[in-house]
């Protein structure tokens, strides 16, 4: 939903580098207006800081209502043993 292919980019060789920082610019393209702070030399050597930056992004989703939500069929087992949100929407429709 976010344009972002999340394929390769995991570990410390070349390749996944090369691919974690083909992903830091999807992700600048996604949403111009997401402030890295200066932190992008960081972001692109790193998975898990990465990471870090989508599940943020997931979490202000789930703030704005832009993520699916559990069906009747699934709503008890969502609340009994947790629910992974996924987006619904572009991130443009994050800040605000």
């Amino acid at each position: 939903m976010w344009g972002l292919n999340g394929r390769g980019y995991k570990g410390r060789g070349s390749t996944e580098t090369e691919r974690l920082g083909v992903l830091l610019e999807a992700l600048r393209t996604q949403a111009p207006w997401l402030d890295l702070a200066g932190h992008e030399a960081q972001l692109a050597a790193s998975d898990d800081l990465f990471d870090a930056v989508v599940a943020s992004l997931t979490a202000r989703a789930v703030a704005r209502r832009r993520t699916l939500l559990p069906d009747e069929a699934h709503a008890r087992a969502a609340r009994s043993e947790g629910w992974i949100h996924l987006p619904s929407s572009g991130l443009s429709g994050l800040p605000g």
